[in-house]
């Protein structure tokens, strides 16, 4: 079974997805025997408003225990503190997610040094998702560049002590992250080569790696048989598929 970190409900302008609701979309991913999902929604990322998608996706979860409902933060706008103190009290916050790259903003910047603090002192994780989609895959006229790596790792060096992870890193960005940082955690969505585990496994160590399929911009039967015709013994691929995901989470 696996705990799926990396999965999104909603529209995108650039690909037409098979699941229009949440309740078919984890349909979907039971089929795959992903049991458990951390979703946010994909229209907070270009809606000018991310609360306003943010609540579409609290009540589509309604009911559904599967889904882990994860807030889009845009931590440079007004007001995502007394949101996310709101969206506490309906759902416990296990994670929120951001997009720098999509919402103009540098890591560097002391908003987010706001967001860290808050998330650290309320136990909360902080979800940086990298990019949507392959930077040489986007649309001609709108090209929007990963987020920068060196940012990261700056990130995590003021601090050291808060967790978080990055969601759709590149091989290089993962060969970074792991010899660069040893608190930053990565999902296997976009991290593609033969043998992908077993490469992640020679670069960063098993406890900060999740499994995440990027659904359903991705197949998602694509990042379940990255793991599981991986060579690695039983207890590395459970590790990856949902105990590192409980125990980061805390679920």
């Amino acid at each position: 079974m696996y705990i799926d970190v990396n999965v999104s409900i909603g529209s995108w302008p650039f690909q037409v997805f098979a699941n229009e609701t949440l309740s078919e979309l984890t349909a979907s991913l039971s089929s795959e025997g992903i049991h458990s999902s951390l979703v946010s929604h994909i229209g907070a990322i270009l809606h000018p408003d991310p609360n306003v998608y943010n609540q579409k996706l609290l009540e589509e979860a309604k009911g559904l225990s599967e889904v882990i409902p994860v807030m889009v933060v845009n931590p440079v706008l007004p007001g995502w503190e007394d949101a996310l103190k709101q969206y506490a009290q309906f759902v416990p916050l296990k994670a929120v997610k951001i997009y720098p790259n999509y919402h103009n903003y540098s890591l560097k910047a002391g908003a987010v040094n706001r967001l860290v603090r808050f998330l650290r002192d309320r136990k909360i994780r902080l979800l940086i998702q990298m990019r949507v989609d392959d930077e040489r895959n986007q649309y001609a006229r709108m090209k929007v560049p990963g987020v920068p790596i060196d940012q990261v790792i700056e990130l995590h060096r003021r601090f050291p002590e808060f967790p978080f992870a990055c969601l759709n890193v590149y091989r290089k960005e993962a060969r970074r992250l792991g010899s660069e940082t040893d608190q930053v955690l990565i999902d296997l969505a976009f991290t593609e080569r033969l043998n992908t585990v077993s490469f992640l496994l020679d670069e960063i160590p098993v406890e900060r790696i999740l499994f995440g399929s990027h659904s359903p911009f991705f197949y998602t039967r694509s990042a379940v048989l990255k793991l599981s015709s991986a060579q690695i013994p039983d207890r590395i691929r459970s590790l990856i598929a949902e105990e590192n995901a409980r125990r980061f989470f805390d679920l």
